[in-house]
């Protein structure tokens, strides 16, 4: 997907959620330029709108994580971890495999990380798969009612 038509369909998303996301959009343009120099392939993905302690798969091979965004429900009483995964999704057990990255997101809340791309911060060698939990690197899963927004930009 040219680079131009994905950053398109996350500002659009963007301007449905909190301003912490055109936040860390308007730092990775900041930080990048426009874009221009990140070859063409870089995809936005929503993997899900109501994420469990199930793993699930945002790239099935390896891959480069350029922006992260994590929501909590309206009504949400808990807070969350995002859990980001170098496994594929079928091979993630949460509580057991150990994370990559585990970001906490607030009950009522939002979180938008800009992962710069030098050196190794973003990269994922096997795959890139995600899972929330209530405790950092748990495997209890939100309640319905909790259940985390995620978006992913990545390559």
């Amino acid at each position: 997907m040219p680079n131009v038509t994905a950053f398109e369909q996350i500002r659009n998303f963007a301007n449905y959620e909190p301003a912490a996301l055109s936040d860390a959009l308007d730092d990775m343009e900041f930080r990048f330029g426009k874009y221009e120099h990140l070859a063409d392939g870089i995809t936005f993905a929503v993997p899900s709108d109501a994420l469990t302690a199930t793993a699930v798969a945002v790239k099935a091979s390896a891959g480069k994580v350029y922006l992260v965004y994590a929501r909590s429900p309206a009504g949400s009483t808990l807070d969350s971890f995002l859990m980001i995964y170098n496994t594929a999704a079928a091979s993630v057990t949460a509580g057991t495999t150990a994370p990559r990255d585990c970001i906490f997101v607030p009950s009522l809340g939002a979180v938008a990380i800009a992962i710069h791309s030098a050196g190794s911060a973003g990269r994922f060698g096997t795959a890139i798969s995600v899972a929330s939990a209530t405790t950092f690197n748990g495997a209890t899963g939100p309640a319905a009612a909790d259940r985390l927004k995620v978006a992913i930009l990545y390559a």
